[in-house]
């Protein structure tokens, strides 16, 4: 869709009117929204290069033995200290688990955060390279 037409996006995380209402307050050269702009743009600039992203690239394999499977841990689940195994994982509320870093969820994070980065750089700008 192009951005400067007079229809409205149909977006999934945002409402529409909010939106449209800050592209227009972009508009102007004054507006107390161009440092936030800038930094968003910014953000797409380094976000076209990033990735790619896959499933693949974790350096485990899941338990079903098929490596495409995606695979994460429970933030707060730690491998149990009483067994040969660390299975099963054991819950420790509020203490993060920094091995889940290593399974899927943070790639993903990552995906979605360049996803959402350049979908509001192009809505915005109208920048075609970040479309």
């Amino acid at each position: 869709m192009n951005p400067s037409s007079n229809q409205h996006p149909d977006p999934r995380l945002w409402q529409a009117e909010h939106l449209i209402h800050t592209k227009q307050q972009l508009a102007q050269a004054a507006s107390p929204l161009q440092p936030a702009y800038r930094k968003l743009l910014f953000d797409a600039d380094k976000a076209l290069t990033a990735g790619p992203f896959s499933v693949l690239d974790k350096p485990m394999t899941p338990p079903s033995g098929d490596k495409q499977d995606y695979y994460s841990v429970g933030p707060y689940w730690w491998p149990n200290p009483d067994t040969a195994d660390g299975l099963p994982y054991v819950r420790r509320d509020g203490a993060v688990n920094p091995e889940r870093d290593q399974y899927d969820a943070a790639a993903r994070s990552h995906m979605e955060h360049a996803v959402v980065t350049l979908a509001l750089a192009y809505f915005f700008s109208g920048d075609e390279q970040y479309a």
